[in-house]
């Protein structure tokens, strides 16, 4: 007896058959019921937060606050539901409107334009706040050494204010386990100097730094640490976070408010809820596939299975798992780009410990950008990691079969082809886990 399937490729879809005998899990969109109310149970947060004074007690009139929130890359209404609670609570306690600024938290991403403001925040704030994009070229203060020893340099209006309230959503991050919490001053109105500390292969790439994982993730170390710093260097002495857990709908299902360190803790609880699966062991067999539209270049595919690789491994993801995933692969690198060099590198590459090397030699020599799908050795190094951590990845019906063999990848017909090229690696009673990475499902070994 076989079992139907379906997976985004192109445009449209592959079906494809598993033995049922052989699958052990298939992990789908599953998503935890939105909140009726988000604003009331944001305005009951706000006033019962977690290891923090009320917002009520920590800014009085006259003061000034800064709120800072995610940037366009936070898909979702998260920003408008707190906004609008936190400015009617500003406004009841006599904080002027132009003793508010809005710092959209872009890091080093490009800086959000005014009419991508206005659908984030609302054209009313926009037009009465003060709203501006971070710079994490100017303007910043520097507030020494975290404990770990990454430089403090922080958003001067950020180290100034006397209240600072973060705004974020909590759903799952690619090496920062989910996304907000300290990341918010550690990154998002961090100067460049203390994102490029943290961006590095010993801390950024390291394995624990992943998908999912918070407690003993290194990356995420680093992040509180600055942020730890930061708080007890600026000013107000104490930020205000508030968590936001949304779904894959990015509807609101959770909020959390309070201590940036143990409000957001709560708030990694109830991601972990919305976003993890248990699943018995690890899988022989993965099947996966990028999300609709996601899967037509070079890039856009090592971005996707890099995603995969921080989602599954040391659970269900071992270093002898054979990878299978569609991907129509159609889109020629144009020549120039980072993605052309990005390939034409490593079909000159013949032993992939040849990338670990160069990957260390251009942090060295500061040649590697802190953006890494703007650096070619960055995608080569994600290549790298994803190779390193399996013993076979098969693409099914790349258009373009040359730029999957230049990324070490095995290109097939179908999907048929595909399962035999395993079975034949794994032997015939491997276990199969099937995830569709538009899911974002974060498999975890259930315990027993």
């Amino acid at each position: 007896m076989s079992r139907i399937f379906t997976l985004p490729y192109g445009g449209s879809e592959i079906k494809f058959e598993v033995p049922e005998k052989n699958l052990m899990a298939f992990l789908d969109v599953k998503d935890k019921i939105a909140l009726s109310n988000p604003k009331e149970i944001i305005s009951e947060v706000i006033n019962s937060p977690i290891n923090s004074k009320k917002l009520t007690d920590m800014v009085h009139k006259g003061d000034r606050v800064v709120i800072a929130t995610a940037d366009v890359n936070r898909r979702g209404d998260f920003r408008k539901l707190s906004l609008e609670v936190i400015l009617s609570e500003l406004k009841l306690m006599g904080i002027r409107k132009k003793d508010v600024s809005i710092i959209d938290s872009i890091g080093l991403h490009r800086k959000n334009t005014k009419e991508e403001l206005k659908k984030l925040y609302g054209e009313d704030v926009v037009e009465q706040y003060k709203v501006l994009n971070h710079d994490a070229f100017k303007h910043v203060t520097n507030l020494g050494e975290s404990a770990l020893g990454d430089p403090v340099i922080i958003n001067k209006l950020v180290v100034d204010a006397d209240l600072v309230i973060c705004i974020d959503c909590v759903r799952p991050g690619i090496t920062t386990g989910y996304s907000g919490g300290s990341k918010m001053i550690s990154v998002g109105v961090a100067s460049v100097e203390t994102i490029l500390a943290t961006h590095r292969k010993s801390i950024y790439w390291h394995h624990t730094s992943r998908s999912g994982e918070y407690l003993n993730n290194r990356f995420r170390k680093h992040l509180d640490a600055i942020a730890i710093k930061a708080e007890e260097e600026a000013k107000s002495d104490k930020f205000f976070l508030i968590n936001l857990v949304t779904n894959s709908k990015t509807e609101t299902v959770g909020v959390t408010a309070g201590d940036i360190i143990e409000s957001y803790s709560q708030a990694r609880l109830l991601a972990d809820e919305q976003w993890k699966d248990p699943i018995p062991k690890a899988a022989d067999i993965i099947i996966t596939a990028p999300p609709p539209g996601l899967d037509g270049s070079p890039i856009r595919i090592i971005e996707q299975m890099f995603w995969f690789e921080r989602m599954t491994f040391t659970t269900a993801l071992k270093q002898d798992t054979v990878v299978i995933f569609p991907a129509i692969c159609n889109q020629e690198p144009k020549e120039g780009t980072v993605e052309y060099t990005y390939v034409n590198s490593m079909r000159n590459v013949f032993d992939i410990k040849e990338i670990e090397e160069q990957m260390t030699k251009a942090e060295e020599d500061g040649s590697i950008v802190i953006r890494h799908l703007e650096s070619p050795i960055g995608l080569a190094y994600r290549n790298y990691v994803l190779l390193d951590h399996t013993r076979a990845i098969f693409t099914v019906g790349p258009k373009k079969p040359g730029l999957i063999k230049a990324m070490h990848f095995k290109p097939v017909k179908n999907m048929d082809n595909a399962l035999k090229a395993a079975f034949s690696i794994t032997g015939s009673s491997a276990n199969i886990l099937i995830m569709p990475l538009s899911a974002r499902r974060i498999p975890v070994i259930a315990k027993a």
